[in-house]
């Protein structure tokens, strides 16, 4: 049998996953997920970019950041408009 379970974020779809998987015969995938490596591939985010990093290429005109690997970058008060964000990572963004 096959369930897909979805929800909000801060729900508790992490901790249910966590709780599945602990059940023989039972595979539970959670977000983030990255699908490249359910096939075995390694596509890797193109680079850590901190907010700094980010800003400055910003400013010298780089607008696609969409394999950027921003998790944990500082972007409070940052104007990023007309910035290519999706695809990113972007976990523990701090905005």
């Amino acid at each position: 049998m096959d369930i897909i379970l979805t929800g909000i974020a801060r729900s508790g779809t992490t901790l249910s996953c966590s709780l599945l998987n602990k059940l023989p015969q039972c595979v539970a995938l959670h977000e983030p997920m990255n699908p490249a490596e359910l096939i075995g591939l390694d596509l890797a985010m193109e680079n850590n970019m901190t907010a700094k990093e980010l800003l400055a290429a910003y400013a010298a005109g780089e607008r696609d950041f969409s394999k950027a690997n921003l998790s944990g970058a500082d972007l409070v008060d940052a104007d990023l408009r007309g910035a290519k964000l999706d695809g990113a990572n972007r976990d523990g963004v701090i905005r």
